[in-house]
This record gives C-alpha cells, sequence and structure tokens, in this order.
C-alpha cells in the first residue's frame, strides 16, 4: 500500500513538474500570438524544449545547503557558470544561431541558481529583481550586437515580456523542481554570499556602463567609405543634362504662394501673419491679431512638452512672424496687448531653458548635461536666437540664453547638413539656422548655398514632394524660395515655382514659413546638375561626424516626365533610417516605386514614438535585400515575437565603388557588407528617356534566407515575372529577371488608401541572391526582356522595335 502511495506522489509530482513547464511556454505563446508572429508546431516544440532544458540545467546546479554566510554547491555545479563563459566565447568567436541559443539558456539557468543567493525572507524580492536582470541583460547584448538598430520602446517590450518568462519559469523551478538529497555528494565547494554579491553588483554596473557607452556609440561610427572625388569643399559630385526651357517669375511664384496658403483650411498664427503682410488685408490683420492672443493668453508652448520637444520650433515661428509683423505695422497691438506677448515669450523661455524628463532620454544619448533647449535640428538655438536677437525673452535668463548659444549654436557657421536622415529636418533645420544668422548679424553663404542644394539635387523633376523615413511630405517650395533670397539662385527660385506647380495641380495647401513674406524679383532658370553622388555631414546634434555617403540621386532631366531614382546610402544618427543601399522613390511622370510608409499607430506609446516613421519603419517596408534574423535577435525575437523575421540592423553605410554620368547613361555600383556575414551589391544602370535596370547579388552563409523586395504604385497582378505598373499615355512596366532559381511571390497592400503591389523574390538556394530588375517606360514598354549568353556571359537582353540593349551581368555576379 504504501509503495502504491509513493508511486502516487512520484506521478503527481512528474506531472506537476511537467504540468507547470507550460505556464511560461503558455505566456511565450500569447506575447508571440500578440505581436502577430507566426505559428508552427516545429517552433513550440523547439522553445518548450528550450525551457525545460533551462530548468534542468538549472536544477542539476542547486545547491546543497548553507553554513555561516555561504551556500554549498555540489562541485560540478561550477559548469554551469564555465558553461555560460564557453557559450559566450564561442559566440564571440564564430557567432551562428545555435551558439546565441545556448547562451541565452545558460545566461537564464544562471539567474535562477543566483537567486538561492539570497537569504529566504529576501527571496521574493531578490527573485523580481533578478527577472529584471534577466530580460535586461537578453535585450543589452542583442541591442549592443545590432548597434541599438530597433526602435527603444519596442527593446523595453521585450524587457517586460523575457523579464516576466524568466519570473515564471523561477515560479516552476522553485515548485516543480525542488532541491535534490545531495547534501553527502562527494567533492563540495563553499561560495561565500556577500563577496559573490558585490561580485554580481560590480558586474552588473561595469555591463551597464558598457552598454551606455555602446548606445552612445551606436548613432554614427567615426571611419566611413570614402570617393576620391567627393572632398569637403566639394560635397556633391554630379553629371550635367539639358536645361528645361520653362522659366518661373518670382513675383508670379510669390502670388502663388499665398493662394495656396488662403486654401489651407488649418491656419495659424504665422499663416495668418504672411496673409496680413502679403495682401495689406484689414481682415486678415484682424484675424492675425485674433489668433496671436488667443495663443498668448492660453500659454501655448509653455507649459510642458512631455515626450515632444517640437513646439520650439512652432514657438520660434510665432516669433519670427511677430518681429516681421511689428516692423510693418508697428501700432498693431496696444499696450496692454504688448505686455500680454512678452509675458507669453517670457513664459515660453522659461519652458525651453527647464530640463524635463525627455532631456535626460537626449542627455544620455548624446553624452551631455540634460538641457532644456531641444537639441535636434538646433531647435532651441533658433528659438533662443529669435528671443536673444529683439530682447523679447526673460530678462533674468539672457546670459543663460547667449551661454547656450556660444557653447550649441551652429547653424551655417558649422555646416551645411541636419544629421537627422529625414529630408522634413532639413527645411526645418535651415530655419534655424536662419534664426541663428539674424542673431549672429550674418550668413555664411558657402554653406547656406549648400544646405538649399542638397535639397534641389535631391527634388524630384514633377515639383512633388519627397516623405522619406517620415510620414509628413516635404514641400519644397517654401525653403527654396527663402534659399533664392539669401543666396541669390535662380534654380532655387525655379525649383520654388516647380513645386508650386505640383501643389497648384493638386490643391494643396501650405504653411506659412520664414522667407515667403518677402517679395523678389527675377526669373528662375531650370537647374542643369543631372545624376550626383551626394555625401553629407553625419553625427548628432552635439557631434558632428565625418563627411559620409548619403544618396545617389539619378535623372536624366528636369521635365516633368523626365526619370528620376533616389538611392540612400546611410543609415546612421538620431533618426535612424534602415535604408542602407536601398531604393527610396523610381519615378517617370509620377512614383513607380516607393516605400511602404503607412503602419499602425500604437497609443501605448509616448507620442513622439507612437507615429510610424524613422526606427519604427521596418527594412522590409522599403525597397531593397532583407535578410532573416540570426544570433541573438533571432533567438530574442524567436521567444517574444517582436518584430519581424528579417534583420533590422543594415550596415551604416553602403560604400560607393564605382560611380559614372555619361551622355545618355548613368551608373553606380555601391556595396554593404559585414551584414552578419552578407554583402550586397547594387548595380543601377540608367538609360537616358530609356530602360533602368537594378542588378541585386548577395552572398551570406550558408543556411541564411534572403529577399529581394519592390513596392510598387501598381494594382495590377504579376504575370510571368512582368508587371504592367501603368496604362495610358505614359505606360510603365517591370520584368524581374532572376540571375538564380529562386520564387517571386506578390501581394496586394493598402498604403495611404492606395492599393499597391508587393513583389518579393526569395532564391531557392540558402546563402546567395541575384536578380535583375528591368524598368520600361515610354517607347520601352513592352520590350522583351531575356536572359541571354553572348560569348559565355550571361546577359540581360532588352528589345523593342528599333533599339537593343544587351548589358553583361558576369561581373555583378561573380565574387
Amino acid at each position: 500500500m504504501m509503495g502504491r502511495i509513493d508511486r502516487n506522489r512520484t506521478n503527481y509530482q512528474i506531472i506537476l513538474k511537467y504540468g507547470l513547464v507550460m505556464l511560461p511556454l503558455l505566456f511565450l505563446e500569447a506575447a508571440r500570438a500578440a505581436n502577430g508572429a507566426d505559428f508552427s508546431w516545429l517552433g513550440l516544440a523547439g522553445r518548450f524544449g528550450f525551457t525545460l532544458a533551462i530548468l534542468i540545467l538549472a536544477w542539476v546546479s542547486n545547491p546543497i545547503g548553507r553554513a555561516s554566510g555561504a551556500i554549498i554547491f555540489p562541485s560540478y555545479s561550477l559548469g554551469l557558470p564555465g558553461l555560460v563563459v564557453l557559450a559566450g566565447v564561442i559566440y564571440w568567436i564564430w557567432g551562428g544561431t545555435w551558439a546565441a541559443w545556448l547562451l541565452c539558456g545558460t545566461v537564464l539557468s544562471l539567474l535562477l541558481v543566483s537567486t538561492e543567493l539570497a537569504p529566504s525572507k529576501w527571496r521574493w524580492m531578490a527573485t523580481g529583481a533578478f527577472s529584471i536582470v534577466a530580460g535586461t541583460i537578453l535585450v543589452a547584448m542583442t541591442q549592443i550586437e545590432t548597434r541599438f538598430a530597433e526602435e527603444e520602446f519596442y527593446a523595453l517590450v521585450q524587457v517586460v515580456l523575457l523579464a516576466t518568462y524568466w519570473l515564471l519559469l523561477s515560479v516552476v523551478y522553485k515548485r516543480g523542481f525542488p532541491n535534490r538529497n545531495t547534501k553527502n555528494a562527494p567533492n563540495q565547494i563553499s561560495i561565500p554570499i556577500m563577496p559573490t554579491l558585490v561580485a554580481i553588483i560590480v558586474l552588473g554596473s561595469v555591463g551597464i556602463f558598457g552598454t551606455l557607452r555602446a548606445y552612445q556609440s551606436s548613432f554614427y561610427p567615426t571611419r566611413v567609405p570614402v570617393y576620391p572625388e567627393i572632398t569637403e569643399a566639394d560635397p556633391f559630385l554630379c553629371g550635367q543634362v539639358q536645361e528645361e526651357e520653362q522659366v518661373y517669375l518670382a513675383a508670379d511664384i510669390y502670388n502663388g504662394m499665398l493662394e495656396r496658403v488662403v486654401a489651407n483650411p488649418l491656419k495659424e498664427a504665422p499663416d495668418l501673419a504672411l496673409l496680413a503682410l502679403g495682401t495689406k488685408d484689414a481682415y486678415w490683420l484682424d484675424e492675425y491679431r485674433t489668433s496671436i492672443l488667443k495663443e498668448a493668453h492660453s500659454g501655448a508652448f509653455s507649459g510642458p512638452a512631455n515626450s515632444i520637444k517640437y513646439g520650439q520650433y512652432q514657438a520660434a515661428l510665432r516669433i519670427y512672424y511677430y518681429i516681421v509683423m511689428r516692423q510693418a505695422f508697428p501700432d498693431l497691438f496696444t499696450v496692454e496687448q504688448e505686455d500680454l506677448l512678452h509675458s507669453w515669450f517670457t513664459a515660453i523661455n522659461r519652458r525651453a531653458q527647464t530640463v524635463e524628463w525627455v532631456d535626460w532620454m537626449y542627455a544620455i544619448a548624446f553624452r551631455m548635461q540634460p538641457k532644456g533647449p531641444y537639441e535636434n535640428q538646433e531647435t532651441g538655438a533658433g528659438l533662443l536666437s529669435l528671443l536673444e536677437s529683439q530682447r523679447l525673452g526673460d530678462a533674468s535668463l539672457s546670459k543663460e540664453n547667449q551661454a547656450y548659444l556660444a557653447e550649441r549654436g551652429g547653424g551655417w557657421e558649422a555646416g551645411f547638413r541636419n544629421s537627422d536622415d529625414a529630408i522634413i529636418y532639413q527645411p526645418e533645420w535651415i530655419h534655424n539656422a536662419f534664426f541663428q544668422s539674424i542673431y549672429a548679424g550674418s550668413v555664411n553663404i558657402e554653406n547656406a548655398q549648400r544646405s538649399f542644394e542638397w535639397l534641389l539635387l535631391q527634388s524630384p523633376p514633377n515639383g512633388s514632394p519627397l516623405s522619406y523615413n517620415h510620414v509628413g511630405p516635404v514641400y519644397l517650395a517654401p525653403p527654396a524660395y527663402l534659399g533664392a533670397q539669401l543666396v541669390e539662385d535662380d534654380r532655387l527660385l525655379w525649383l520654388a515655382g516647380r513645386s508650386l506647380d505640383y501643389l497648384v495641380a493638386n490643391n494643396l495647401p501650405l504653411s506659412a514659413k520664414p522667407g515667403m513674406e518677402q517679395v523678389l524679383a527675377g526669373t528662375g532658370s531650370s537647374p542643369k546638375a543631372g545624376t550626383c553622388l551626394i555625401y553629407g555631414s553625419s553625427g548628432v546634434p552635439t557631434q558632428t561626424g565625418p563627411l559620409a555617403p548619403d544618396k545617389i540621386v539619378f535623372r536624366d532631366g528636369w521635365s516633368e516626365d523626365a526619370s528620376y531614382v533616389l538611392l540612400n546610402l546611410r543609415f546612421s544618427g538620431w533618426h535612424r533610417y534602415k535604408a542602407t543601399n536601398a531604393i527610396v522613390l523610381l519615378a517617370k511622370s509620377g512614383a513607380l516605386v516607393k516605400e511602404a510608409t503607412t503602419g499602425q499607430t500604437l497609443a501605448w506609446l509616448p507620442a513622439g514614438r507612437s507615429l510610424f516613421r524613422d526606427k519604427r519603419l521596418p527594412r522590409e517596408n522599403l525597397n531593397g535585400l532583407v535578410i532573416q534574423r540570426s544570433g541573438l535577435s533571432s533567438v530574442i525575437h524567436e521567444l517574444t515575437g517582436v518584430g519581424s523575421q528579417w534583420a533590422q540592423d543594415p550596415p551604416a553605410y553602403a560604400a560607393v565603388e564605382r560611380f559614372e554620368t555619361q551622355p545618355g547613361y548613368d551608373f553606380s555600383s555601391s556595396v554593404i557588407e559585414d551584414w552578419h556575414g552578407w554583402k550586397h551589391q547594387r548595380s543601377i544602370h540608367f538609360y537616358h528617356q530609356g530602360p533602368v535596370v537594378v542588378i541585386d547579388t548577395a552572398k551570406g552563409r550558408a543556411g541564411d534566407q534572403s529577399a529581394l523586395i519592390w513596392h510598387t504604385t501598381s494594382s495590377n497582378a504579376l504575370t510571368n515575372n512582368r508587371l504592367k505598373i501603368r496604362d495610358g499615355a505614359d505606360p510603365a512596366e517591370m520584368v524581374l529577371v532572376p540571375l538564380q532559381a529562386g520564387q517571386v511571390s506578390s501581394r496586394f497592400t493598402q498604403d495611404n488608401g492606395n492599393r499597391e503591389l508587393r513583389l518579393e523574390f526569395q532564391p531557392s538556394d540558402t546563402g546567395s541572391l541575384a536578380l535583375a530588375t528591368v524598368f520600361l517606360t515610354g517607347k520601352w514598354t513592352s520590350a522583351q526582356v531575356n536572359l541571354v549568353d553572348v560569348d559565355g556571359q550571361p546577359t540581360i537582353q532588352i528589345v523593342n522595335t528599333t533599339d537593343e540593349i544587351l548589358l553583361p551581368v558576369q561581373e555583378m555576379t561573380d565574387d
């Protein structure tokens, strides 16, 4: 009878032990489902085995007992920390996802055993602390390996999920895996508690400091690829195209911009000021006065910023237009109203110099003491410059304002390029540079010229806006008009006119920006710059990095139906853009290929992080190579389901191997290397008034999956690897030519309400990819595209009714 009871007890313990294992496993499955991760029985079995292995490894290493400030372990328990070290060394030297699983599993097991160091009465508190440590260690190692490429708040979610997983592991460990009766085990070892705890604290502190330094160093490398003909004095290398016949009159541009502001249904104080200045109409004058006084009464832009400090830029626009309006209409406000406005500006100044919680985030990232003025786009410097230039700020803060400007101010005196890689930030930086020049009393014309030219050389020929790495489009009419005023470049006036044409044709409104109030004279003439290799400054707002690869822009003219391709070369800066060696836009009379910019806005994130932009834009939403996650990143994704299957940490820069511009033909070859063992070469053959051929070749580790993704604007289906993107008077097609065996899949998506086709080429073999993509427009539409053999070389043949192009590809596919 007693034997049966013992057997029942043993069976119960077995059921309890292995049943409890399901608790942390079920949590993982729930987290993965909530994050939209794919389910497979094989994956479930793997996660079950991983969970069980952690518990068994910890159970085998259980302590025997305690004795006067020490814990007694069987000597073989030292194998667990030894295994952690061995796994770390193996992963450090050889890498491999299997080694990452071993490292993560042994670390979690060691932390389970380490809770035994705490006295019984503190055990649960220690367990809670160790759960946070468990999640933080795994995510920190992953973030360091991937150069902190993932959104910081997503990393925090991973920490919470992994900490909870480990906490559930500890419950199972305590309840289902009791200490074994090994008190008489030979070869025991005594571990002193206090020295061990001190060692853990020291190691933890070193780890925190090392992680922080790695984070601060992750935004940009100090060594970058160079190109022989690019210098600090000449950062843009361009070919030439024929000048466009169309010209624009400055007066027409000025009046046209006013009309676009009138059409703005959401007019704010700066817009009303601009209309009052431009029309001299008492109606707009009264509207402006009412609006600005209402904002002053409400204390707009003088309250807590929370997670968004963009309000300092909006405040600066109000102050700028207040200054301009006072000069044009000295009697606009009564004495009492002036007092109210000055009190408001004083409050804005005080708020700008107030350190808030978000400033600590910037301070940690930028290696600086926390400051209230917003560092990004030099927004704080722009605001304080206006306040100090007219003595509108708080008199008691004047010295502090001036000290900040002396220390942090830069603008055109320091460079020409905003370091954040989203085009929307360049005009904001230009405005803040302009405000700083008002305070300084001078303009560095050379850098100012380059700052506007950087926009000009990237602008699409039909005047349409760009919007990469951000949800907001950039209409170039306002900054181009300011540039024409400051540097007297008639190409900028022409760009303002072309951008305005697009706004009018699409009935789009404008908001007032600095410089739009000036009435200019003269005529804008078309640029002659053709295809360009563009370098730009790098770094973060408080640290200037080296001149680095930025963009390659292909164009065959400036007419509205000219062909255009924009290739991104970088993934660096604060608002990082995961588009290294990816095509931002391919267009002819409208976009043919663009990025997928629609994504979920997450209410639980701070407002500044909830928008689907910059680091939240996943690599697979862009047009380029994707590779599967590997190593620690793969393990964390498999456990939590956060993110996608594709790696999100492309190299910081693509090196430009060749760049050529010729009459009728331009070419570039750019390479990213050492992306988890992968090398990707993208070659672009740009025939003027002809096809555009993009050849992608990549080689990586055997067993690693890769894919090449295109986001087209087509609503048609793919047929035999051929896609009709657009019909009508200006048709366009694309043809995929696999250079190795593989499969092309397609699916329709919705982007900003438009039905669009996403194409994905996935090679049959792992560890390599080779694909040519041919874009056909104009007379080349419906041309035959074949892969043929010419003198023993694989060659792309493009044939229409009158012409033939033969493009050898062997040199692109060889190692």
